[in-house]
């Protein structure tokens, strides 16, 4: 068992490329699949580095194949670390039929360990050695940019390039191995896993048949509003307006429709206004309630704004295509957010994938196996009254309470059951409050989150002073999760004091800058810092988010710890039933927000969902009295899970 750090080099043509000819082909703008599949794919050759051992090139495409097959053979318990694993990790197993067991990243720790720097190799050199010039990234690749045959001299450049890049990135894993524990070297471990080594089977024709059927919905309202509302002279000139902004809003204005202008401020311009055209937009659901003539032309232009299944359809049909059997990775950065959450990645991200949609339904079960997938209930909502030490609301998960019903009846003052269709408004109202309060929301963002149709459900009109009772009534009754609030605003101040000796606030400790969570790692708010607002002459703190200055405050800072933990509690159980998982014939191949999916054989299906439900039902060793839920369901599909 080894652990051998690689680099491919392959052939690319980059957009600014205007020596050679052909067409653009890198990575940058395209995915992993587009790439590594393209007819122009070719190694040029691969650097190797086994253990500590010195840096070897291998020379030329089929070499470099040979020696790689050599190394990752089947059975083979080594791991492959690389900077962007996602890419060497997908070129070693699926186009040349590698077995990749454990595979690690340089640039995913660095998103890990400093989440708002840059995180390309040459940031990374300079950020670890600052000081010192030999441990950079050169330049060499430069010189091969669209040559698909480089002269012998070119090719001994490119493999003393290849070396360097070898040992930086072997080095900076000594270096970063320090400060990135172990149990967080498993989680990327996992979670490269699910990229690198392919799941799900996509059900090609379903996604193609649900495919055609939203096209066709969406050709139909645009020729429903062409020729009910005169929408273009055309069809084609109806989808240009509807798709534009300014057409549409132009459209909207001849024929007497006033569209208010709405703010839209960006850190460039503050002051910056945009047409209320967005679906999410109060004044443009208004307009579409008071102007129901134009019914038509509404449905048209949500149809057309709303690309987002269309796109997923033609994303899984693109990353099926040329993997075996048809199968899809999935692909989820690693501390995607600041506060360590996954994030999608390559063009695709499985966490917007729909409950119970097509797109879910079209992942299938390999023969021979089942999905399970099993949900921790209300994670966020739980830890929130934990870490506050909300001790009501704590005992009130502890033995199952509807917390929506709970906060019902303090709203209208009567017992409420959502179950019921006589309490279904009242029902939704509490569950919409509960779920949203709990990280500062005011009465005005909470009476315009009504008005929008919260959760997907109905537009509710409440009157200003009815919300801000309605926040009232939440924060009299969790008023400890208040008091945390007002708790995060101080320890804001105190992460901006350079001389701060650091302290525990329950299982957080409190640093200059940051904070440290229970298994080591750290929320980070670099030079974060007091400045007064010149227009009103008030104090408030920013960080860099790593794009800009940002806003911090209490509530904020609350929801980020809240986040971070629940995280870490996914983290832990992602792990523990991998482990089981694998033990049993089977594999985890995905997480979606609190969910943990597992492909298992179909006789350890009902074990492996027993199992899962008494992992996720229990609390970690740093919250014993944490209280968790959990609940799942066995299928073929993903989908087709409850």
């Amino acid at each position: 068992m080894s652990f051998i750090t690689v680099d491919v080099e392959t052939f690319y043509r980059s957009r600014a490329n205007k020596g050679t000819p052909g067409t653009k082909y890198s990575l940058q703008g395209m995915t992993y699949e587009e790439y590594i599949f393209d007819p122009r794919f070719k190694l040029y050759g691969v650097g190797i580095k086994i253990d500590n051992q010195p840096t070897y090139y291998v020379d030329g495409h089929d070499e470099a194949v040979a020696e790689l097959r050599r190394l990752f053979h089947p059975g083979n318990e080594h791991t492959l670390l690389a900077h962007n694993c996602m890419f060497e990790g997908a070129v070693l197993s699926w186009l040349l039929g590698c077995e990749i067991k454990r595979a690690l990243c340089t640039l995913q720790i660095s998103r890990g360990l400093w989440f708002q720097a840059r995180h390309g190799l040459e940031h990374l050199a300079k950020r670890l050695w600052p000081k010192d010039e030999t441990m950079r990234k050169g330049k060499e690749l430069e010189e091969v940019d669209g040559i698909p045959e480089p002269t012998p001299q070119q090719r001994k450049k490119l493999g003393g390039y290849c070396i360097q890049d070898v040992d930086l990135c072997f080095e900076a894993f000594k270096k970063m191995y320090q400060w990135f524990p172990v149990f967080e070297q498993d989680v990327l471990a996992e979670t490269l896993d699910w990229f690198i080594n392919p799941s799900f089977i996509v059900d090609r024709e379903r996604v193609q048949r649900y495919q055609t059927k939203l096209l066709e919905e969406r050709n139909a309202k645009i020729v429903a509003a062409h020729e009910q509302n005169g929408l273009g002279l055309s069809l084609e000139e109806a989808e240009k307006i509807l798709a534009s902004n300014p057409k549409f809003k132009a459209w909207l204005e001849d024929r007497g429709i006033e569209v208010p202008m709405i703010p839209a401020p960006t850190k460039a311009n503050p002051q910056n206004i945009k047409p209320a055209l967005g679906k999410g937009d109060v004044e443009f659901l208004d307009m579409m309630e008071k102007y129901t003539d134009l019914s038509a032309v509404w449905e048209a232009r949500l149809a057309v704004q709303s690309k987002g299944e269309l796109t997923r359809c033609a994303r899984l049909l693109s990353h099926s295509e040329n993997q075996k059997n048809h199968t899809i990775s999935v692909p989820l950065n690693y501390w995607g957010a600041g506060t360590g959450r996954w994030s999608g990645t390559n063009k695709c991200n499985f966490q917007n994938f729909k409950r119970g949609s097509e797109i879910r339904k079209s992942l299938m079960a390999p023969p021979g196996m089942k999905v399970v997938v099993c949900d921790l209930s209300n994670i966020e909502g739980r830890v929130n009254a934990w870490n506050s030490q909300e001790e009501w609301k704590v005992e009130a998960f502890a033995n199952g309470e509807d917390l929506y019903n709970v906060l019902a009846s303090l709203i209208y003052g009567r017992p409420i059951n959502r179950k019921l269709d006589s309490d279904k408004m009242e029902g939704f109202i509490g569950k919409v409050a509960e779920l949203g309060l709990g990280y500062g929301m005011g009465g005005k963002t909470f009476q315009t989150t009504l008005k929008q149709g919260a959760l997907g459900g109905p537009r509710v009109f409440f009157d200003t002073n009815t919300c801000y009772e309605i926040v009232r009534t939440y924060r009299n009754k969790n008023n400890m999760i208040a008091r945390y609030w007002k708790q995060c605003e101080q320890i804001i101040i105190d992460m901006a004091n350079k001389n701060l000796t650091p302290y525990y606030i329950g299982c957080i400790e409190v640093h200059h800058q940051r904070l440290k969570l229970p298994n080591g790692m750290y929320l980070t708010y670099p030079g974060l810092e007091c400045i007064e607002d010149e227009e009103t002459g008030t104090y408030k703190f920013q960080y860099w988010n790593g794009k800009f200055m940002k806003n911090l405050y209490g509530a904020l800072l609350t929801e980020n710890i809240v986040q971070a933990l629940s995280r870490l509690v996914m983290a832990e159980m992602i792990l523990t039933m991998s482990a089981w998982a694998k033990a049993n014939g089977g594999r985890v191949v995905s997480s979606v927000h609190d969910e943990i999916i597992l492909l298992m054989p179909e006789n350890e299906a009902e074990p492996a969902l027993k199992k899962m439900v008494e992992v996720m039902s229990t609390s970690p060793a740093w919250a014993k009295s944490l209280p968790l839920d959990a609940e799942g369901d066995i299928a073929l599909s993903y989908g087709d899970c409850k």
